[in-house]
């Protein structure tokens, strides 16, 4: 098994940032890996939705089918999908980042479960691959937070210097 995390503090209340997380059918505008996303099942996002991502991974188009295995607004969502003999589950939470701030903590883990006898023999190198793979999620994030804070200023006046 691997894991991978990545933490972050967003400038932007939970909702902002869950809806940005959680936005299917526009997430490809905003986060550049990811080329487009391709709805299999109608509705508002939750448990059992199902979507097809391409995105760019390792220079190349790859597309995987997910299927949202959890889903709690604002505190929780996670995706899963099979690729290459091995079960990808990535868990996005949220968080208050402080009693004083409308900020969040968003974690995102990824967990790597291998599943076939092929996959079971190559996870020794997955090592070559997990750097590459945590600067991904990074990148992803980062898209994500500036999407976030974009909502979260929409939607919010802006602050006046008698209100700091």
């Amino acid at each position: 098994m691997i894991s991978l995390t990545h933490t972050a503090e967003i400038a932007a209340d939970r909702d902002a940032v869950f809806a940005a997380v959680t936005d299917l059918d526009r997430v490809a505008d905003f986060v550049p890996a990811v080329e487009k996303i391709e709805r299999l099942t109608d509705g508002p996002v939750g448990v059992g939705t199902r979507f097809r991502e391409t995105r760019q991974v390792f220079g190349r188009s790859a597309t995987e089918e997910f299927t949202v295995v959890a889903c709690e607004p604002p505190r929780t969502y996670a995706v899963a999908a099979l690729s290459c003999g091995a079960r990808y589950e990535t868990t996005f939470t949220f968080a208050d980042a402080g009693p004083d701030t409308a900020a969040t903590t968003l974690t995102v883990r990824t967990v790597i479960r291998p599943e076939t006898w092929g996959a079971r023999l190559a996870s020794p190198l997955a090592w070559l691959t997990g750097g590459a793979m945590k600067r991904a999620i990074a990148a992803d994030v980062e898209a994500i937070a500036a999407e976030a804070v974009a909502r979260h200023d929409a939607v919010l006046p802006p602050r006046s210097a008698a209100d700091a």
